[in-house]
């Protein structure tokens, strides 16, 4: 969208505004302060002066035409505010998406060329050894970074259709971290709690959300590994996600869960994304009747990323 679309639609909104105040001034001045020069005027004119002409100029009439005319202008002030704040949300909204399509084609493309650049050195057949096993692993790098990326998509994908609801089972939280933990490849800190945790769950899901929450703190926690815990909060369980990386400033701790929003800071933009893993992760919480959410640590050298599930009840629906 060109930028002189967006001023012209902030200079149309504020004429329209005042354009509708002044009528509405006017409108008020006309019906209060000049009633009685206009009900003189017509007493004047005894002869062209009918008993329609009588009821119109009774108070209960006037009151009403005044209430009539201020509501008339009230709704078309409201309509017009609605109007431009619906116009400011789809284009904050095509803006992400542009940018998303910009970053997630450019991510696509670096490890293609990669995968092709590599696989076309190979085919030559003179390179040694060593650098072959190099370059295998490069390729098969490359091809798991592109494999991330479209289950990424996917699972974006998955997640807009839950509405139309999704089986569950009971879940022990302790005894799903331990096994989640034990299969990712990077270093995690956790100290399984003693008890049972019992939710209700579709472990598939939950798994995606977790795991986005933890490729989030790997991806931001400048080498740290995340910290994950586990604990009871009243009547729910509450899992969380700490990292000890560059943190999120307080205006946007609610933005980053939106779909294809990425914060706009030098040292997330640094960073590979496509601004879909928290909106998956918070898709997928919600369907399950929880809540997600994150604030800083207390030291104030990172982040906590929490999900707040009830405890085991009635299946999601």
């Amino acid at each position: 969208m060109r930028r002189w679309s967006f001023g012209l639609a902030i200079a149309g909104f504020v004429i329209a505004t005042l354009m509708t105040i002044t009528l509405l001034v006017l409108w008020n001045v006309y019906i209060i302060n000049d009633y009685r020069t206009i009900h003189e005027l017509s007493v004047s004119l005894q002869s062209m002066r009918t008993q329609a002409a009588q009821a119109q100029h009774s108070p209960g009439l006037r009151w009403a035409v005044l209430a009539m005319g201020e509501t008339f202008f009230t709704a078309i002030l409201v309509a017009l505010s609605l109007f431009f704040a619906a116009y400011l949300v789809a284009r904050s909204f095509r803006n992400r998406q542009t940018e998303w399509l910009n970053q997630t084609t450019h991510e696509l493309k670096m490890p293609l060329a990669n995968i092709l650049m590599f696989g076309q050195t190979l085919q030559k057949g003179n390179t040694p050894p060593d650098e072959t096993a190099a370059f295998l692993d490069l390729i098969v790098q490359e091809t798991r970074r592109l494999q991330s990326l479209v289950n990424r998509i996917l699972q974006a994908r998955r997640v807009d259709t839950l509405h139309k609801g999704f089986e569950t089972m009971p879940l022990e939280v302790a005894g799903w971290l331990s096994e989640l933990r034990r299969s990712q490849t990077y270093p995690l800190v956790w100290n399984p709690p003693a008890g049972e945790f019992w939710i209700q769950g579709e472990r598939s899901l939950l798994d995606a959300a977790l795991e986005n929450l933890l490729s989030n703190a790997v991806k931001y926690g400048n080498g740290s590994p995340p910290e994950l815990s586990l604990r009871h909060d009243g009547n729910h369980i509450l899992i969380e996600v700490a990292d000890r990386g560059i943190g999120i400033p307080p205006h946007l701790r609610k933005l980053v869960f939106s779909r294809f929003y990425r914060a706009p800071l030098p040292e997330h933009r640094r960073r590979e994304g496509t601004g879909l893993g928290l909106h998956i992760a918070r898709t997928i919480v919600r369907r399950h009747k929880g809540e997600i959410g994150v604030h800083p640590r207390e030291d104030g050298t990172g982040s906590v990323f929490w999900i707040r599930l009830p405890q085991l009840g009635e299946p999601c629906k």
